[in-house]
């Protein structure tokens, strides 16, 4: 996970911005699941914990600077993943 942490802290003052612990532990826990997380997910694997209404801000501002992206699934809950490179790729979701 500290390899998460720093690759975070990174990609996080790679927009010129500061790397706030709740930024950095967000985004740690996207790049180390490898795949999309829901807010709740994030904030179960989370330590020390954050609060709701700061995770729900960091993930919008993830989203904004473009360092995640959201993923809306047919079950109603979104997700959110690390944005790559590519700024087009697909999701796919198995039905059965």
């Amino acid at each position: 996970m500290k390899t998460a942490r720093v690759d975070a802290r990174a990609l996080i003052e790679s927009v010129a911005a500061r790397a706030t612990l709740a930024r950095v532990s967000v985004l740690a826990e996207l790049l180390e699941a490898g795949r999309p997380l829901s807010h709740q997910e994030v904030l179960q694997r989370i330590d020390p914990p954050l609060d709701r209404v700061t995770a729900y801000r960091v993930f919008d501002w993830l989203e904004t600077v473009g360092l995640a992206h959201r993923v809306n699934s047919t079950d109603r809950v979104t997700r959110f993943s690390v944005s790559r490179s590519s700024p087009c790729h697909a999701h796919f979701q198995c039905e059965q």
